[in-house]
């Protein structure tokens, strides 16, 4: 399973972290490369009952592939109109789109992309 978590905010990491222990093929994509640029650099550490370490791929939103089987939305919304044109044109119809966005205030765009 390609998994790609949009947003390199403490929670979209964390949730990438836990479903990189289940499924290696976790990618992180960012609008703004400066996040990225620090996560590939170093590793992320998470702490919780059990501490572990991770690594990430990281790439920009324009790096989007095709073939991510779910794509989980953490980035803020004010992105979105850059976001969800490029995950329209690239990503294929059986890939599911998962937000975790504060609101919904984007809901025309989104339900015309």
């Amino acid at each position: 399973m390609k998994i790609a978590i949009i947003g390199a905010t403490g929670k979209g990491l964390t949730v990438a972290a836990y479903l990189q222990k289940i499924y290696p093929d976790v990618t992180i994509l960012d609008v703004p490369m400066e996040p990225l640029e620090q996560i590939q650099s170093r590793r992320v550490t998470i702490y919780s009952s059990t501490t572990f370490l991770t690594n990430f791929v990281v790439k920009p939103i324009e790096s989007c592939a095709s073939d991510y089987d779910f794509v989980f939305l953490f980035v803020h919304p004010f992105y979105n109109k850059n976001i969800l044109p490029i995950l329209k044109s690239t990503l294929h119809e059986s890939c599911f789109i998962v937000s975790f966005q504060e609101n919904l205030s984007d809901w025309e765009l989104i339900q015309s992309s």
